[in-house]
């Protein structure tokens, strides 16, 4: 009871292989089109995927680097140190009122030890309770926090990619089924400062 356990992981993205679902759909006349990554379509079938425009994006970097990233990583270890607090003082509080009914419980009629004792069970009870709830609670706002992170990049993919010039953005990292990407594809430096320079931008008008 005495060591408070929550586990605050690292945001990352975990087998990301493209930051955009292209969907297909089917055309009547024309056989298949692809959807690019700003939405548009144009025709191509599968013999001409080769001539694909591809662009790809450094996920370990952009996170890393992306400085609304560090802010919430900030955030969140404020969280947890509060709810630790909070957990700590309350479980000095409990100990305290064990030792004092250890000393007392001898001199108790068996039917005050007893109460005693169901109410002392009731608040371990309680602090397992407690510790279930805080672990969820930063969870749930590590979860919020990776999916507005998330709905950013991808937003600002769209907004680099509004002329349609791109059918494929793929996600690379150490991790991805990404074995090689050259580097002239890779686009990464330039959505970082465009996301860094909305994150100062809006640190100022606030």
């Amino acid at each position: 009871m005495k060591n408070l356990s929550l586990l605050l992981s690292v945001l990352s993205f975990v087998g990301v292989v493209a930051l955009f679902a292209l969907e297909f759909s089917e055309d009547e006349d024309e056989g298949n089109a692809m959807v690019s990554a700003s939405g548009s379509s144009r025709n191509m079938s599968n013999a001409s995927l080769d001539d694909a425009r591809i662009i790809f994006v450094n996920t370990d970097s952009l996170w890393q680097q992306f400085e609304l990233y560090g802010q919430y990583l900030d955030d969140l270890m404020k969280e947890r140190t509060a709810l630790e607090k909070q957990y700590e003082k309350r479980m000095r509080r409990f100990e305290a009122d064990v030792k004092k009914f250890q000393e007392k419980a001898p001199y108790m009629s068996q039917q005050l030890g007893a109460q005693e004792q169901n109410r002392i069970l009731g608040e371990e009870k309680s602090l397992l309770q407690m510790q279930e709830d805080m672990g969820q609670q930063l969870a749930e706002s590590e979860m919020a926090k990776n999916t507005e992170i998330r709905e950013k990049i991808l937003a600002k993919i769209k907004e680099y990619n509004e002329d349609g010039r791109y059918d494929f953005v793929l996600g690379y990292s150490a991790i991805s089924p990404v074995l090689y990407a050259n580097d002239s594809l890779d686009v990464t430096s330039e959505l970082l400062e465009m996301l860094n320079t909305d994150f100062s931008d809006s640190k100022v008008s606030k």
